[in-house]
């Protein structure tokens, strides 16, 4: 029999957005992910066999809904499991100047949804994977870039 259906589904994001997704969305890979590569300060202060992934979709106060890549929730050693640290892992192939405020749209979601539910905000912490095709040869960009500026420069205070 013929099917009378002439749509396919269409894989969602490319080939970069599962990759990352389904390596570093195992909690295994992504702690010795963490073990290598993040800063080991931070490290040090997390409890790697206790992390948790989290959602990945969030609805901002504006009714936006924010979906990031991969959100894990990791106690913090000096909290009792009740002090939580929030890492958002988002990959970027293009441009990097929107990351910033992309970031923290994405933490702002999560901590309105933290605060709805009655729980202490998480502390941030952010890991960006750049996977473009040319290596980024500019500074990496900050929240500050978007700060209005005086004609010199200068933030304006």
């Amino acid at each position: 029999m013929k099917s009378t259906s002439s749509r396919q589904t269409k894989p969602q994001g490319n080939y970069i957005d599962s990759f990352v997704k389904n390596m570093f969305g195992r909690v295994l890979v992504f702690a010795d992910f963490l073990r290598n590569y993040a800063d080991p300060k931070f490290v040090s202060a997390i409890d790697l066999d206790k992390i948790t992934p989290a959602p990945t979709h969030y609805i901002g106060k504006d009714g936006d809904e924010r979906i990031v890549d991969l959100v894990f929730h990791c106690p913090l050693k000096n909290g009792n499991g009740s002090l939580m640290a929030v890492i958002v892992f988002e990959h970027q192939s293009s441009n990097l100047k929107a990351i910033p405020r992309k970031l923290h749209k994405y933490i702002s979601a999560i901590w309105d949804a933290e605060a709805k539910e009655g729980k202490p905000l998480s502390a941030p912490y952010f890991i960006v994977l750049r996977t473009g095709k040319k290596p980024h040869r500019k500074r990496y960009p900050t929240m500050a870039d978007s700060l209005p500026k005086y004609d010199d420069g200068e933030p304006v205070d």
